[in-house]
């Protein structure tokens, strides 16, 4: 097996366009949840923690932007970026390029207008499907730069970058692909959604303090805040990397995934599932959990869900290394949500200092340290895990080199 080195990176996300942006607003302790304009359906206000600027003109050529929704325009941003840090379409055939993406739902936007369109007697749009599915972020990274390798996308929740991203890692350790561009988009601001959400308990209804309303692992959180973003990968056959003198930022070196095989919604109450993708993550890369530094928690600000976690990292982890969430600055980014954690992790090992978890107020279980604030530290291995609805778990393990 081949090792896997990540050559490139690139995000959008609340705090704007870039790597930098989003590393910056985190190391800052900044919040990006806001109060959204309109309700979406919500018996009150809305939060989320939505993206501004979308230079997708940086992309696209104005008569193609419109045959794509949303999440499709992030997902193109944060490719660029990658694609562009890395250097490989200079050197590398573009048929020997893989683009695995995650994404939970695809375009709810297109959906939701063409719904009420065609409710009001209107015809949709011939693209309604083509703009709406999940795959069609992979696939228009895909068509836009000519890459022809394997093309899949991962639809398994919140834990859909993270899949995707275990899998690229998978790929490319066993020589199906040299090259493979992995991560996840995702962009859910629309009533149905919203709404869904809402009935399930799953938001925070903090709306008299929207800059504190999601607070991974304190005490008093009453739920997650939608945000929204992508983020993108390139990943490589560390040896191909050294022969075309690419700079390395980072390697993955191990992914687990797992079932909880419980509830549609609720974790194993004993955080089974999550258990096990992190001793399959820890197996796969050949690690004892003592040789991890730090833990990138899923970490939504849910009653249960926090909770559940921390039970699962206290059984793998005899003395649990520093845990931090960054829920608290972005939001919950669903099926981008691992890539954009990935970013975050990796810059950290590189920088040698640990994001905090924005918003920590206090009262988390005892033995873990939540990162309050950012500080320097040696953090040489680190595990990131995503945990999704239908209890789908993935962790990876990310090294510095």
């Amino acid at each position: 097996m081949a090792n896997v080195v990540v050559t490139g990176m690139g995000a959008l996300t609340p705090f704007g366009t870039g790597v930098e942006s989003l590393w910056q607003g985190v190391m800052q302790k900044r919040t990006a949840v806001r109060r959204m304009d309109g309700s979406f359906g919500l018996p009150g206000p809305s939060l989320g923690a939505p993206v501004g600027d979308l230079p997708i003109e940086d992309v696209l050529a104005k008569s193609e932007i419109r045959h794509y929704d949303r999440f499709i325009h992030l997902a193109l941003v944060a490719a660029q970026e990658a694609l562009i840090a890395s250097g490989v379409l200079e050197v590398v055939d573009r048929e020997g390029i893989g683009v695995y993406m995650g994404c939970a739902l695809g375009g709810v936007e297109t959906m939701s207008a063409d719904t009420v369109s065609h409710a009001a007697g209107a015809r949709v749009g011939p693209r309604l499907l083509p703009k709406t599915i999940p795959n069609m972020a992979a696939a228009a990274i895909a068509e836009h730069w000519g890459l022809r390798g394997p093309n899949i996308t991962f639809s398994t929740a919140c834990s859909s970058a993270n899949n995707a991203i275990g899998e690229a890692f998978l790929a490319v350790a066993s020589g199906r692909v040299e090259v493979c561009l992995a991560g996840g988009a995702e962009s859910l601001f629309a009533d149905v959604v919203m709404s869904g959400l809402d009935a399930a308990r799953a938001l925070s209804r903090r709306f008299d303090d929207p800059q504190t309303a999601s607070r991974p692992f304190s005490a008093g959180r009453d739920g997650m805040v939608m945000g929204e973003g992508a983020a993108v990968l390139v990943l490589e056959d560390e040896a191909h990397a050294a022969r075309r003198g690419a700079q390395v930022l980072g390697r993955v070196s191990g992914y687990g995934p797992s079932a909880d095989a419980h509830h549609p919604t609720q974790p194993h109450p004993e955080g089974r599932g999550a258990e096990l993708a992190m001793r399959r993550a820890l197996e796969s890369a050949g690690l004892s959990p003592g040789q991890i530094d730090y833990i990138n928690a899923h970490g939504t600000s849910t009653p249960i869900g926090d909770e559940v976690e921390s039970i699962a990292v206290q059984r793998v982890f005899a003395a649990v290394p520093p845990v931090s969430s960054q829920k608290g600055a972005i939001g919950h980014l669903l099926g981008a949500a691992g890539a954009a954690e990935a970013v975050i992790t990796l810059l950290a090992l590189a920088r040698g200092v640990l994001p905090p978890t924005v918003n920590y107020l206090g009262g988390g279980p005892q033995g873990i340290d939540f990162v309050p604030e950012p500080r320097a530290a040696q953090i040489r291995r680190a595990l990131s895990n995503s945990f999704g609805f239908g209890g789908q778990n993935a962790s990876i393990v990310l090294e510095r080199v």
